[in-house]
């Protein structure tokens, strides 16, 4: 009786140390297992590190290319606005101009009609005067077309610059149109990345 108790405490002893050495032989996998992974988690947080590194960079490019295309458009709209303020001026300098010459043409016009009158009148009182007041009247009529011919070159000048100006000054706003959705397609990527 007393051998069978030994012998069944033995191998109650000898279960209890099976299992014991099982749990250590777990806990030893467990802690190498855990010890891998740890040092498996160290390439990711240098990669996820380089990542950050990266992400860093390209939005402090992004930021310096927002900045340089900000300073573009200021500069853009600066030149645009000093075209329309030249348009406008010529504009107006057209515009005194063209009155002028109008002017101009209308008392050259008032005058050629007082000469021929005065000419028709002084026939009939003396041949030579007459001849004097012809001569005087194709003088008059000349320097009128010189005169109006020469205005209107300048009328002809203005308008072509004005017309110059124009075209530069859609150039500089399709310019400005593309540099906006430049800028515009940059921020919906930025906003992209960082949402």
């Amino acid at each position: 009786m007393q051998m069978e108790q030994l012998a069944l405490d033995y191998e109650i002893l000898k279960q209890e140390n099976h299992d014991m050495s099982y749990k250590l032989e777990q806990s030893q996998l467990q802690e190498q297992l855990k010890m891998q992974y740890e040092c498996s988690l160290f390439p990711n947080i240098n990669e996820q590190e380089d990542q950050f590194e990266s992400l860093e960079n390209e939005l402090k490019k992004q930021s310096e290319e927002n900045s340089d295309s900000l300073a573009t458009i200021k500069e853009l709209e600066t030149h645009i606005k000093s075209l329309e303020e030249e348009l406008e001026k010529q504009a107006q300098e057209f515009e005194a101009d063209l009155e002028a010459v109008t002017c101009a043409r209308v008392e050259q016009e008032k005058r050629a009609i007082q000469a021929e009158e005065a000419l028709r009148k002084t026939r009939l009182k003396n041949a030579n005067a007459a001849e004097k007041l012809q001569e005087e009247f194709r003088r008059l009529s000349v320097q009128m077309a010189s005169t109006f011919d020469a205005n209107e070159k300048v009328a002809m000048k203005a308008l072509a610059e004005a017309s110059e100006l124009r075209m530069q000054k859609g150039q500089l706003e399709e310019m400005l149109q593309k540099a906006n959705e430049e800028l515009q397609s940059i921020t919906d990527v930025y906003e992209s990345k960082t949402a």
